[in-house]
Order: structure tokens, then C-alpha cells, then sequence
């Protein structure tokens, strides 16, 4: 049966949103794509999908949903060692333009997002909102085996005509 689930979170500091998405196949298959603060986990989300899905092609998707605020920091430290190479530059090459903002921002690793690894979390966290994107899936899968039960019961109607 196809299917799909969603659900959103919190582990730990951040709130997580999983996407399970399942289409027919004869085997359970699992793949994953998972942020690399849960990566370590992925067994244990593995076994709790397996609990509840016995076959089918299972993707699973979790991102990290930040905050806008905190999506980008400006690392203020490279941010001046930046801002001092480029004037130490200008100076020994007697180049006319001033150094500016727009120029120290665009450089590598002046802004970032906030790593992952702070995110911290617990693993059964994690599977309680995997858990709340398989009963989407899991209902999506009934409706779908419903709607298939029906047109088998008029296609058997017809055909006992």
C-alpha cells in the first residue's frame, strides 16, 4: 500500500518534522535520510518503523526545523580576523575601495547556521515523532486499502451477475 505521514517535534532543543513515505514492494525497505545529529539513531528508528510496517518501500525524511532568528549567525571573531586581512591586504597593495560589510559577509564562514550537534535530544524523542508520522501513514494506508475493498466488491458484483 502506498502512503504518507508527517509529523513535527521537539528533541531536545529543536523541533523535528519526519516525513514517511511508503510505496508497494514486496519486501520491507527502509531508507533514510536523517539530519547527522540523528544518524547514530538510525537503527532504533529502523526497528520502531519495522514494528509497524511489515512491507513496502519506506522512506524516511527528519529535518531540522530552526527558528528564523537563529537560522544564520554571523561569527563575529572570524568576522574581524576577515575584516583585518583585507585592510592589512589593501594597505599592501595601495587599492583605492574601502573594505565594506557586504564584502566581509561573503566570505567563507563569516555566516553559519547553528550546528546540529547543539541540538542534543534523546532518541526515544525522536521515535515518538516518527511514531506520530507512521499513524498518518498507517491511516492513509487504511483509507487507501478501504477505497481498493470497494471496487473489488463491485468489480466481484458485476462479475456474479
Amino acid at each position: 500500500m502506498t502512503g504518507f505521514g508527517a509529523a513535527s517535534g521537539n528533541v531536545g532543543s529543536a523541533t523535528v518534522s519526519v516525513e514517511i513515505r511508503a510505496v508497494n514492494h514486496r519486501f520491507f525497505s527502509p531508507s533514510f535520510k536523517l539530519p547527522g545529529s540523528f544518524v547514530a539513531w538510525e537503527t532504533e528508528v529502523r526497528e520502531a518503523i519495522r514494528q509497524r510496517v511489515n512491507r513496502g518501500h519506506v522512506t524516511v525524511t527528519a529535518r531540522i526545523d530552526r527558528a528564523r532568528s537563529e537560522a544564520l549567525a554571523i561569527d563575529e571573531v572570524r568576522f574581524a580576523q576577515v575584516a583585518e586581512q583585507l585592510r592589512a591586504l589593501q594597505l599592501r597593495h595601495n587599492l583605492d575601495n574601502t573594505v565594506d560589510m557586504a564584502t566581509i559577509l561573503r566570505m567563507p564562514e563569516v555566516i553559519g547556521a547553528p550546528r546540529e550537534e547543539e541540538v542534543g535530544g534523546t532518541v526515544s524523542e525522536l521515535i515518538a515523532v516518527v511514531d506520530d508520522a507512521l499513524d498518518g501513514l498507517n491511516r492513509m494506508r487504511e483509507a487507501e486499502g478501504a477505497r481498493l475493498a470497494s471496487i473489488l466488491t463491485e468489480r466481484l458484483a458485476v462479475l456474479s451477475e
